[in-house]
């Protein structure tokens, strides 16, 4: 039995319909397509089953910084043990997946071709994804920011966003820049509140600020291209975890202990 809780035109099932899988298909929608008659209408961050599923295949609405498509997987892995979903490629992103329940392990990413989405007011955007399967074991998933050097021994950050952007334990050195292309974590030295940056401040006193901004821009984070559904952005304690790991190859900070 397969559930399909964003049935919309029904691709899913006609699709293994015509490959001849077997499927017993239960479908649902909140908003059902015109074509398409739901067994049930529920969000699909609420649905449940009393017999359950052997799989969810679905492509579910992505919202805002993805987090419809981040709760709508966290809540199907609660349901059913293996699951199949069209995510933005934010999916990738550390945030999104150390959110998903602790058994649930990631076991196939793969890229698919772009996908146009019509938005409410009739504009079409093109969103890269990717398809992501899932499975729920009895083993615990080891989570990313688990296995992290997120020390702030040698420098610190915080988001320059808040009113606080340049006035927390210190006035900041200078602001990495987290979004967009070439001139991502870029650093200048002139702060201004802004959520696209992020403030730094230079904690070890035996490194001078422009030692630091050495190793920070040194920093590769171009893999991030391939974990955003528009604009790059990298997520701060990985970023972290690699300015210290360039700070430790350099001797600027002692290795962790094992």
């Amino acid at each position: 039995m397969a559930l399909e809780p964003c049935v919309g035109k029904g691709s899913f099932p006609s699709a293994a319909n015509n490959l001849g899988l077997g499927l017993i298909w239960v479908t649902n929608d909140l908003f059902p397509h015109p074509s398409v008659e739901p067994d049930t209408q529920f969000d699909i961050r609420q649905i449940r089953l009393e017999t359950k599923p052997d799989f969810v295949i679905t492509n579910p609405p992505f919202g805002s910084t993805n987090h419809l498509a981040k709760a709508s997987l966290k809540h199907c892995l609660t349901i059913c043990d293996r699951v199949a979903m069209i995510l933005p490629k934010g999916a990738r992103r550390m945030g999104f997946l150390d959110a998903q329940p602790e058994f649930a392990h990631l076991v196939s990413d793969v890229d698919i071709p772009d996908m146009t989405f019509e938005l409410p007011g009739g504009e079409i955007r093109k969103v890269p994804t990717c398809l992501q399967a899932w499975v729920v074991t009895d083993k615990k998933r080891v989570k990313i920011g688990d296995s992290l050097d997120t020390r702030t021994d040698f420098v610190t950050w915080w988001s320059s966003g808040k009113s606080d952007f340049a006035d927390k334990k210190g006035q900041a050195h200078f602001q990495v820049y987290r979004w967009g292309g070439q001139d991502m974590n870029k650093v200048r030295e002139n702060l201004i509140q802004s959520g696209a940056w992020m403030s730094v401040r230079v904690v070890d006193p035996n490194v001078t600020v422009q030692e630091a901004i050495n190793i920070v821009e040194s920093i590769d984070v171009s893999d991030y291209f391939e974990k955003s559904t528009s604009r790059a952005a990298f997520d701060c304690p990985v970023w972290l975890d690699r300015v210290n790991q360039e700070a430790v190859r350099r001797g600027v900070l002692p290795a962790l202990s094992k």
